[in-house]
């Protein structure tokens, strides 16, 4: 299992790399796990569940950091951050925040990513039935 779920943190930092949006959107704002720069509006309103996701930064290792997701509507050309974690355990919206859909280009959804984890997980655990059942019996 723990091989799974290291599979999912690199494939999360490597989305977060390899996508041009995620990276406009950390240097334009200064966002890290430690916090937001320059943080765009603040918003109430809450993204669309159907809107793309993308983490661009996730505080796995550090209990008091932050997690910024990103939400972004592809077709309206807007984004929304939502930042949650820290020590008082927030739940922030941010946006919007106009984005370029060319952008997106070599981005993978969080859901695409979620489904993949999921996948490794189930044949880690069909792998390791398989070994338990090919292990020799001693009459």
């Amino acid at each position: 299992m723990k091989s799974a779920a290291v599979l999912i943190l690199i494939l999360l930092a490597g989305n977060a790399s390899a996508c041009p949006l995620s990276k406009a959107v950390i240097d334009r704002y200064g966002i890290s796990d430690g916090g937001i720069l320059s943080p765009p509006p603040r918003t109430t309103a809450n993204a669309a569940p159907s809107f793309l996701q993308f983490t661009l930064t996730d505080s796995a290792l550090t209990s008091d950091g932050f997690r910024n997701t990103l939400f972004v509507d592809r077709q309206a050309g807007r984004a929304w951050l939502r930042r949650t974690g820290g020590f008082g355990r927030v739940r922030e919206w941010y946006g919007p925040i106009d984005v370029d859909a060319h952008s997106l280009d070599g981005c993978r959804d969080d859901a695409e990513l979620r489904r993949a984890e999921q996948a490794a997980m189930a044949r880690e655990v069909a792998e390791s039935a398989t070994r338990r059942n090919a292990t020799p019996r001693i009459p």
